[in-house]
């Protein structure tokens, strides 16, 4: 995915987690600043609110993070439809089976769509 870290999936895969991170610290700090009444911590609150807004809200940071998790969706399928482990590499020497076959025909199938 263009616009990421420049090198490609999975490498911007780190950039794509950031961003979840930081749209789960945005919801968890909104439900904190109900509870906030003090003057330096809501200023503290309202700071760090607005940094993280300016990740989560900007138009083409979501626009990427949407594409990076349609590609690590579509990697998570193959790598299932390949019985690949969660640490392997889809370059790793694969017993072809009619499962995998079966598989990759369904993976292939919903890319068509």
């Amino acid at each position: 995915v263009n616009g990421s870290s420049g090198y490609g999936f999975p490498f911007s895969l780190n950039h794509w987690n950031f961003y979840l991170s930081c749209k789960e610290a945005g919801k968890r700090l909104s439900d904190l600043s109900g509870k906030i009444s003090g003057t330096k911590s809501r200023k503290l609150l309202n700071s760090v609110e607005y940094q993280i807004n300016r990740i989560i809200k900007d138009r083409e940071i979501v626009e990427t993070a949407n594409k990076l998790s349609d590609v690590n969706m579509l990697f998570r399928n193959i790598r299932t439809a390949f019985r690949m482990p969660e640490k392997g590499s889809l370059s790793d020497d694969i017993k072809d089976d009619d499962f995998i076959r079966e598989q990759c025909d369904v993976v292939i199938g919903e890319m068509e769509v």
